[in-house]
């Protein structure tokens, strides 16, 4: 509040050197002076406005008067600006050592504020258009004017003003361009700072040229009232996010929180085999030679497996992918659980076990000769013999 006060007053007296008539002049610059920052310069230029006679201006404020509901009217007697001499860099005394040391002190008693060597703000004086490109000069409030910057000390002196750039430039624009400006940025002032004044209040930054916030990582906003959104991060959300995979961003430092199911420094990697889950800390449980979902840890058994782990078999009579097939095979025979393929039982033969084994041969496969005499017949199953009539034995 103190420092808002003082930045309100240093305005009011721009406001009374320009309005008022009280004449800036520049006093000549000593070259022996123990200044921080060398880099000085003097310019000037001179506006001129014709009013031939002074006008009554209007105003309200608060009485006692009940019978005009609290509001009373005043008048005052007011000349437009006849003759306005700016001056560019009026002084640079917010920058010589000798004067640092006292306006410190005395930024530091009245507000609490460490090393602080001025108080910067700008404001609009109006001009009449100018001639022949008028635009430059039409500021963000819609009238024609000049930004003018000053600095003042803790007690209101007048250390520097800057009067030279038309009413559409911006605050920033107007300190980094000028003297002063320049110095800071070659570092002249040392651990030094000014105070600025911004119109909106900097709601997670802070005010570091007039009317510009200097946001804090992960806001941005002309006052630095926005989060960043999911593809930003840093201050004023310059920096684009590099997370993949539907990745988080933080809006602070950039670095990537990776959905479950991924790893690396952008998340652009899958979880190892294995495991699974918020940064592939857990431990996959599948069995048979199931994968494991990178995400959820599910698993998707091999062909001829089943259950919640893939630990059991096929029903009998399925096989296959998810154990979703029918088995073709016949006559007693079994499929694989993963393949379909048939085992046929002793005395058949055949893909599907449909064929019976040729005269003459048995056992599983039909690998196996019958041993039978005198034209009996073997069983295709167990090789036993069956004896033509007329003879016997095994």
């Amino acid at each position: 509040m103190v420092a808002s006060s003082f930045l309100w007053r240093c305005g009011i007296i721009l406001l009374v050197l320009t309005c008022c008539f009280m004449p800036l002049s520049t006093s000549s610059l000593n070259q022996e002076d123990p200044n921080v920052c060398s880099h000085w310069e003097s310019y000037s230029v001179t506006i001129q406005e014709s009013y031939a006679h002074p006008f009554d201006q209007i105003y309200y404020t608060s009485c006692t008067d009940i019978l005009n509901w609290f509001k009373c009217t005043r008048h005052r007697h007011a000349i437009k600006m006849a003759h306005l001499l700016l001056l560019d860099d009026i002084a640079e005394r917010a920058l010589r050592t000798q004067q640092q040391l006292p306006v410190k002190r005395g930024f530091y008693s009245i507000a609490g504020l460490h090393n602080v060597i001025g108080a910067i703000d700008c404001t609009h004086v109006r001009i009449k258009a100018p001639s022949p490109d008028p635009f430059p000069y039409l500021n963000r409030k819609q009238y024609h004017s000049i930004n003018v910057q000053v600095i003042c000390d803790f007690d209101n002196h007048l250390l520097n003003g800057v009067s030279r750039f038309p009413g559409g430039a911006h605050d920033s624009y107007i300190l980094q361009n000028s003297s002063v400006g320049m110095c800071l940025e070659q570092g002249a002032a040392g651990a030094a700072w000014l105070i600025a004044h911004c119109a909106e209040k900097c709601v997670h930054g802070r005010c570091l040229a007039p009317s510009t916030c200097q946001c804090e990582p992960g806001w941005g906003g002309p006052d630095c009232s926005s989060a960043c959104d999911s593809n930003h991060w840093g201050p004023h959300c310059s920096n684009h996010c590099q997370c993949q995979n539907s990745a988080l961003c933080n809006p602070i430092t950039g670095a990537c929180i990776c959905q479950p199911g991924y790893r690396g420094w952008r998340c652009e990697e899958i979880c190892v085999a294995s495991t699974y889950g918020n940064g592939c800390q857990q431990k996959c449980q599948c069995q048979n030679g199931a994968t494991c979902n990178h995400v959820t840890g599910e698993c998707k058994c091999s062909p001829g497996y089943l259950g919640a782990f893939c630990e059991d078999l096929c029903l009998p009579g399925k096989h296959g992918q998810q154990c979703e097939e029918r088995c073709p095979c016949q006559n007693g025979g079994v499929c694989h659980h993963v393949t379909g393929e048939c085992s046929c039982p002793a005395g058949w033969m055949g893909t599907v076990c449909g064929q019976p084994c040729l005269e003459g041969r048995f056992g599983r496969k039909c690998s196996q000769e019958c041993q039978c005499l005198n034209g009996g017949t073997c069983f295709s199953s167990s090789g036993q013999c069956f004896c033509s009539p007329g003879y016997t034995g095994e």
